[in-house]
C-alpha cells in the first residue's frame, strides 16, 4: 500500500523549459501510485497545479496543459535514521570504533527490520564505522584492531559526510602477538 500524500511533508515544483524560457508553478503531492516500476526502481507521484486560466497572460506565461513534458522536483525532510546490517545491533546498542581505536557503545532506537538489515535511530555520525562482529566481553573505551576484509589493519579517515555508518572493516580486539603470528599465512 502506497503512503498518503497527505502524510509525506513534501513540497513540490514543475518547471516547463524551452530554449531560453523556464517557467515553474508551485505544485502539491496528490497521490503516489499503488506500484513501483521494477525495471527503473520508480514509483508514480501524481502532481497537482493551481491555474486560474482566466488570469493567465499566454504571452509571459503558457498555461500548462495535459500532455506537456515537464521538469518536476520533489523535496522532502531527511530520513533522521541509519540503516546497518543486522548483525552490527547487539540489543538496542551498537559497537562504534572511535577515531583513536576504541570502542563506543552506542545506545539505538530501532525502526524497523527488513532482508538483514535494519533502520535505527541514535547519536550515530556520518563516516563512523560500525562493528558487524560480536566482542566479548565489550567494554567501552578497549581498544579495537581494524582489520579489512583482505586482513590489513586499517584506519578510517575522519572526514564529515552525511553517509550511512559504514562496516567493511572488521574491528577485533586486539590480538596477542602469539595469535597476530598464527593468523598469518
Amino acid at each position: 500500500m502506497a503512503p498518503r500524500a497527505d502524510q509525506l511533508d513534501f513540497t513540490a515544483s514543475i518547471a516547463l523549459s524551452s530554449g531560453d524560457f523556464t517557467q515553474r508553478w508551485p505544485a502539491k503531492v496528490a497521490r503516489i501510485s499503488d506500484t513501483v516500476s521494477a525495471n527503473q526502481a520508480t514509483v508514480g507521484v501524481i502532481l497537482e497545479v493551481q491555474q486560474d486560466y482566466s488570469q493567465l497572460s499566454p504571452e509571459s506565461a503558457p498555461p500548462l496543459v495535459n500532455g506537456m513534458f515537464v521538469e518536476a522536483e520533489l523535496t522532502g525532510q531527511r530520513n533522521n535514521h541509519w540503516v546497518i546490517p543486522e548483525r552490527a545491533l547487539h540489543g538496542n546498542q551498537v559497537y562504534v570504533n572511535t577515531a583513536d581505536n576504541t570502542l563506543s557503545i552506542v545506545p539505538v532506537t530501532v525502526l524497523f527490520r527488513r532482508d538483514g538489515q535494519v533502520a535505527i535511530s541514535g547519536e550515530l555520525q556520518g563516516g563512523q564505522w560500525v562493528v558487524v562482529n560480536d566482542l566479548l566481553p565489550a567494554v567501552a573505551g578497549m581498544a579495537l584492531q581494524v582489520v579489512t576484509r583482505n586482513g590489513e589493519p586499517e584506519r578510517p579517515q575522519a572526514k564529515a559526510s552525511s553517509q550511512v555508518p559504514q562496516a567493511p572493516p572488521t574491528p577485533q580486539a586486539p590480538q596477542t602477538p602469539s595469535e597476530t603470528q598464527e593468523s598469518q599465512p
